[in-house]
């Protein structure tokens, strides 16, 4: 009964998605802009799985509208750990933006490729978006991904640029990496004193 109410609610939530997003043939192809209200990007993160995807958004590249309420519901998913967002350039004109859903540890499905950002080296958003997923690693005391990692958890960044990223906070004094001879490091947050948990 309840994996049946469960499908129920799947089903309901794709819905209310659905009615709420044209189809991508009608979707902005200029300058216009379209954004996913919050009810249906909420209704849809309720019950979707870790790897289900959907684009709450289209706009010109680099001019995504952070005021409308859908583009900050994503953001507030983002920031309690159950989507990660991405980016895919759909011309040189249009960006897509895209919240794929994440399972308990803040991870996707296994295996999944997310699209790559618009941006070839990270911007003050994913800079953002990387500390955001620090802080929820320190506080979980839990071992700090790798660079890889990192990079698919901010949005399809490489490993370089996730490296990137993080000299960026270090800089900025945001936060403090203490690496070891055997592999691994620490990351502490400056701001609250947590770490990441030490390898083993």
């Amino acid at each position: 009964m309840a994996r049946a109410g469960g499908e129920a609610i799947r089903l309901q939530a794709e819905r209310l998605f659905r009615a709420a997003a044209p189809s991508l043939a009608d979707m902005p192809q200029g300058n216009a802009t379209w954004v996913i209200s919050a009810e249906a990007l909420q209704a849809w993160a309720d019950a979707a799985r870790p790897g289900e995807r959907r684009t709450y958004a289209r706009a010109p590249s680099m001019g995504l509208p952070r005021h409308e309420a859908g583009v900050r519901i994503a953001r507030q998913l983002f920031d309690d750990g159950l989507v990660t967002l991405v980016q895919q350039r759909i011309n040189a004109e249009v960006t897509d933006y895209i919240a794929v859903r994440l399972d308990r540890n803040g991870r996707p499905a296994p295996q999944l490729r997310l699209a790559q950002p618009v941006p070839p080296m990270p911007a003050s958003d994913e800079a953002a978006m990387m500390m955001a997923i620090l802080r929820r690693i320190a506080a979980a005391k839990r071992v700090c991904p790798t660079n890889r990692e990192l990079g698919r958890m901010v949005g399809g960044l490489t490993p370089d640029q996730a490296a990137y990223l993080l000299r960026k906070l270090v800089t900025a004094g945001r936060i403090r990496i203490d690496s070891y001879d055997r592999g691994g490091r620490v990351i502490t947050i400056t701001a609250t004193g947590k770490r990441t948990a030490r390898p083993a």
